[in-house]
């Protein structure tokens, strides 16, 4: 394919999913958060931190192989729920059986087929939401578990070309802003499982999705 044909190609996908984001009204703008409004935790995750990959030429590649194992989870898929102050603000979104889906390493997309939850994420009734305080908690119920920060980054276009139109309408609740914000990935490794956790934040809402892969 040409390199004009491959940028076409690319363009397309990147509108195709920019459009599916905004048509589910997640591509919001700044709220009272950002002028010190809302919810104000002391001080950010703590565990969180930004991967110094930007692009898939200057960062390492991620080795699930090489993640500690955990201790097993008790429970049932998805193991985790959306954190104390903060909801779905839709019906519930029923557990796909099977869907491969990309999870960005800092370098790369990682494609992980198996089972597959999603969900918006809003302030519950009665709070203020804060992507500071719901990143901060989700990185706590994670690593809590033995579960490992693998970035929190953003995307490069490149990689967001690289999802096909069918995978980001199918999973936009999961996915989120990911054209414009940076996408937080989590793996939790045990001896029966590897899960991988997805999670985008703006100032005002959020998306999360989890695989357990096969």
């Amino acid at each position: 394919m040409s390199s004009s044909s491959s940028n076409a190609v690319r363009s397309v996908v990147v509108v195709t999913l920019v459009a599916a984001l905004s048509g589910c009204g997640l591509l919001t703008g700044p709220t009272s958060e950002d002028a010190g409004g809302g919810k104000n935790p002391s001080a950010p995750p703590s565990a969180v931190q930004s991967d110094p990959a930007t692009d898939d030429t200057g960062g390492e590649a991620f080795d699930v192989d090489g993640v500690e194992t955990a201790a097993p989870l008790s429970g049932q898929f998805p193991y985790f729920s959306i954190p104390d102050g903060y909801a779905n603000p839709n019906s519930e979104i029923p557990v796909d059986d099977y869907g491969r889906i990309p999870f960005w390493t800092g370098a790369e997309l990682e494609w992980v087929e198996g089972k597959v939850y999603q969900s918006y994420v809003h302030a519950a009734d009665g709070e203020n939401f804060s992507s500071v305080e719901l990143k901060k908690l989700v990185d706590d119920l994670i690593t809590d578990v033995g579960g490992v920060l693998v970035t929190d980054s953003k995307m490069t276009e490149q990689a967001i070309a690289e999802i096909d139109e069918e995978t980001a309408v199918n999973y936009v609740a999961g996915f989120g802003d990911v054209y414009n914000q940076p996408v937080v990935t989590y793996v939790v490794k045990t001896s029966e499982q590897v899960l991988w956790i997805h999670l985008c934040a703006t100032s005002a809402s959020a998306s999360w999705m989890i695989v357990e892969a096969l």
